[in-house]
């Protein structure tokens, strides 16, 4: 009875090329999953940096020119602004 159990349990298994190929396809998704995790990572802190980078213009914007309805406030902030992007950049 043994017997006959365990024979009928091995004609039902798989073929071993097939757990193998299966194994490898496994090992494939592995690597795959991992370069996409590392490259959405990057591309995560690349956006966080230039989210940083564009809030911190604005904030500076605002600093530098506060909104206000004088015609001649406009020539002070462009000015001011002038000034602030030259020292950041050197130019």
């Amino acid at each position: 009875m043994q017997m006959q159990l365990l024979k009928s349990q091995l004609t039902e298994r798989p073929p071993v090329e097939h757990i193998q190929a299966v194994e490898k396809e496994y090992k494939n998704l592995e690597l795959l999953l991992q370069g996409t995790q590392r490259e959405n990572e990057r591309c995560m802190a690349e956006l966080e940096r230039y989210a940083h980078i564009w809030l911190s213009g604005k904030l500076q914007h605002l600093v530098l020119c506060p909104p206000s309805s004088e015609p001649d406030n406009v020539k002070k902030c462009s000015s001011r602004l002038s000034l602030s992007l030259q020292a950041r950049t050197g130019k």
